[in-house]
């Protein structure tokens, strides 16, 4: 299984430097399960796809568009609310 990580740089590194990048392929141990230990202000995606090769797994997007907003919910008025609310257009 393929571990692809996105992070902050590293000391005197540009912002983007860890940007999509393989950080591990992994196997499931003898139980069966698969183990990995996410760091601290990252975000990965495991696959079981193999996109080492593939050009555009690591391509930015080239612009922007309107996004959904996620809305938090006001503890004071609404206590028993749901934790946030999503408006998908």
């Amino acid at each position: 299984m393929e571990i692809w990580e996105t992070r902050g740089p590293d000391a005197g590194r540009p912002y983007d430097a860890n940007f999509k990048r393989l950080a591990d392929e992994i196997r499931p141990g003898g139980d069966g399960y698969y183990t990995y230990t996410v760091k601290p202000r990252s975000i990965v995606t495991l696959t079981t796809l193999d996109k080492r090769h593939d050009k555009a797994t690591k391509q930015r997007l080239t612009e922007s568009w309107d996004r959904p907003v996620v809305g938090l919910r006001d503890h004071a008025r609404n206590p028993a609310g749901p934790l946030a609310t999503l408006d998908i257009r």
